[in-house]
């Protein structure tokens, strides 16, 4: 909805709808004049220019003309009309010539939310009162508001969709007005090709879809703009294990010797075992003994432990099972055929050869 319009003046808005705040525009009083009921300036209004800018939220804002090449003066209101005006702040002659113009103007004044301000570039003089001026708008304050990140993983999770909680604390600004924005960086992609969310409100973001891999969560807040925002790295699980080479397999396999099961990722060493890892010739079960290398991704099946001279079988089918008890570390099922519904285990077989 469009806001209430000054009546009696003509003014151009300036936009600075989004964090953070740095307003700059160009303009020029030349042949500009002033309208019945205007505010005085100082002793009388000269050759005015307006300007409309709504505060995107509470804050304490610094305007200034220091580079304008005549002697200005500002003023900033609140209001209906040009003949009932509320002065909100004035200044004359407050810049320095390390500044610009030693004649020109700049003032400080709290901004509120939503409100509409009025901003009047006027000249003092009239005889030498027009000229051309830059009038800037940002935040008063320069020190950045700190962040932190209160809650979501930190290392690995199997979660897509993680939930990251976040707040913030200013020299100046209450914690409730602290505007947040944050993204997330996907493992080798570059941190500035990814786009902020849109300022907010928010202290929690819930992120979607994520890829499998490692991932840095950023969130700054912002009164004005915060240099080194809060971050946190974590890995993303989706990804079930599964078995990726067995021996032996096929036909005329070795009678004596380990049977070898070699698994995606690490595994977790209580879920590969006996309960997990089963082998059969026929309906027989063949007792085995079970073992899981130290990098976690190599199970070795020895058969018939008690008895190491102990051959298999000639000429026999021998199958050996992996349940979907067998897990990684994060605690994923065994899954050697996601194309299927539920986890599927793994099951292989092998026969042995004569010799």
């Amino acid at each position: 909805m469009e806001p209430p319009r000054l009546r009696g003046i003509t003014w151009s808005t300036l936009n600075s709808s989004v964090a953070p705040l740095n307003v700059s525009v160009n303009g020029t009083n030349v042949e500009a004049t002033t309208e019945t009921g205007e505010p005085d300036t100082t002793d009388v209004a000269r050759s005015s220019v307006w300007y409309r800018w709504t505060a995107p939220f509470t804050v304490e804002v610094a305007i200034d003309t220091c580079t304008s090449d005549f002697d200005t003066a500002l003023s900033v209101y609140t209001g209906s009309a040009v003949d009932s005006l509320t002065q909100t702040a004035l200044d004359d002659n407050s810049c320095t010539s390390a500044e610009g113009n030693n004649n020109a103007s700049k003032l400080i004044f709290n901004a509120t939310a939503n409100t509409i301000y009025y901003i009047r570039v006027d000249s003092y003089w009239a005889s030498s009162g027009q000229g051309n001026f830059t009038l800037d708008l940002v935040l008063a304050d320069n020190v950045a508001p700190d962040t932190s990140i209160t809650d979501g993983p930190t290392r690995l999770t199997v979660d897509d969709t993680p939930t990251f909680s976040f707040g913030g604390s200013d020299n100046k600004s209450a914690s409730a007005n602290l505007l947040y924005s944050h993204k997330v960086v996907a493992d080798g992609v570059i941190p500035d090709s990814v786009a902020w969310s849109v300022y907010s409100t928010n202290t929690s973001a819930t992120l979607e879809s994520l890829s499998d891999g490692p991932h840095i969560f950023y969130v700054k807040a912002v009164d004005e703009a915060d240099a080194s925002p809060a971050e946190q790295s974590f890995t993303v699980e989706l990804r079930s294990p599964e078995v990726e080479t067995t021996s032996p397999t096929g036909t005329n396999a070795p009678r004596l010797g380990d049977i070898i099961a070699t698994f995606s990722e690490p595994m977790k060493p209580s879920t590969i075992s006996t309960t997990t890892i089963k082998m059969k010739v026929g309906t027989k079960a063949v007792p085995v003994a079970v073992s899981l290398s130290g990098d976690g991704k190599t199970a070795t099946i020895n058969p018939y432990p008690t008895d190491p001279l102990k051959a298999l079988a000639p000429n026999k089918k021998y199958k050996v099972t992996i349940t979907t008890g067998a897990q990684d570390l994060h605690g994923k099922a065994l899954d050697q055929n996601p194309a299927l519904s539920g986890n599927q285990p793994k099951v292989w077989t092998f026969i042995t050869g004569s010799s």
